[in-house]
């Protein structure tokens, strides 16, 4: 079905919220300070404390009842097998699963859809704003079929070319560049303005009056164990290990996937909406072949579970083997689905908070 428009914010978190939290009176904000691991009992059953180093030599220690690890699916798994004093493959890393597991969305522009009526489609014609209607196949549809979870984004297509888009978006980064904020605040307002650049380019130019419209497919990458996150020889500015991503897929992903692409195809045809038109070849075994790319959404590496042999937390988002060390966000996802994995990181995060809660009463 098509669900509702949706649309970047304009606004980092941090920018909305900073304000707030330097009030709070029981939070503490530690800027530029680098947690480098945990230090652990002898049998690294239990963390005693967070080091923590700064780029100018700094050091100090944070101590805590119970250790909250939330720093993305990357840090999360580099952090516990940074941490091998006591453990030595990583902390909470017995069974070979931290890192492991590595999960993104892949998202990729397959073809157009020409719709019969786009404006009957689209609720009404596409106006200043870059509508965008969302394209899923049942549960239910999926179980029967055996067949992926994918999810189609469809955006008109505008009038502006790729020569005023480029000199748009150029104008708008320099005069970003050129104020007083400081690098962190200028990158954080240069990423924005990439994602009001449609809407932007849409409110200039206007949108074609063309039937058709672009087709983004978001994909449900299946849990493969060989995809992960390891330790690098090279180091940091800290003198830490760097991270070596290697995303992978199972062999399976690429049928499932098509699949899925010719299902929502033959019902996007079926129901009288228009004809779903695929002009990009498939191929995860050669990425090069198949132009997807990150959604950045990072899922995975200490995935959940109740089986420690393929699981790092329990369902309580505590790390199997150790006492007092919980993880937050994404990384705990053991399937990644096809939506964006914000608001399922909110809600698993205040399950996480009532938990620890109740055992600080």
């Amino acid at each position: 079905m098509i669900g509702p428009s949706f649309q970047h914010s304009p606004d980092a978190v941090w920018q909305v919220y900073r304000s707030e939290l330097e009030r709070a009176e029981n939070v503490h904000v530690y800027l530029w300070a680098n947690a480098v691991g945990f230090d652990t009992d002898p049998q690294g059953v239990r963390v005693t404390g967070i080091p923590v180093k700064t780029l100018n030599g700094l050091t100090f220690t944070v101590k805590a009842r119970y250790y909250v690890l939330s720093a993305g699916s990357i840090e999360n798994a580099r952090l516990l097998l940074l941490s091998n004093q006591s453990v030595r493959a990583g902390l909470g890393n017995q069974h070979d699963v931290v890192g492991r597991y590595f999960n993104d969305h892949p998202m990729a522009r397959i073809g157009k859809i020409v719709f019969a009526d786009v404006g009957e489609a689209l609720e009404g014609p596409p106006k200043s704003k870059g509508i965008r209607g969302v394209l899923t196949l049942s549960t239910a549809g999926m179980r029967e079929k055996k067949v992926a979870r994918v999810m189609g984004m469809v955006s008109p297509v505008s009038k502006m070319t790729t020569r005023q888009a480029l000199s748009y978006f150029w104008k708008t980064s320099k005069r970003i560049w050129n104020n007083e904020e400081d690098l962190t605040e200028k990158i954080a307002s240069v990423t924005s303005a990439m994602g009001r650049l449609q809407n932007d380019l849409g409110a200039i130019h206007g949108w074609s009056d063309t039937q058709a419209a672009y087709l983004d497919v978001v994909i449900e990458q299946l849990p493969c164990r060989d995809s992960r996150v390891t330790l690098s020889d090279e180091v940091d500015a800290l003198g830490l290990p760097k991270v070596v991503l290697d995303w992978r897929f199972v062999p399976e992903q690429e049928e499932l996937t098509q699949r899925a692409f010719q299902l929502m195809a033959e019902q996007i045809g079926a129901s009288g909406l228009g004809r779903m038109q695929i002009t990009e070849s498939l191929s995860f075994a050669n990425p090069s072949a198949f132009l997807f790319r990150s959604s950045f959404h990072h899922m995975g590496t200490t995935r959940m579970g109740t089986d420690p042999s393929i699981s790092v937390v329990d369902p309580n988002s505590r790390v199997h083997t150790v006492d007092n060390l919980y993880i937050a966000g994404s990384s705990v996802f053991p399937t990644t689905g096809v939506s964006n994995p914000t608001l399922t990181i909110v809600a698993m995060t205040l399950r996480l908070a009532e938990h620890l809660k109740a055992k600080l009463v």
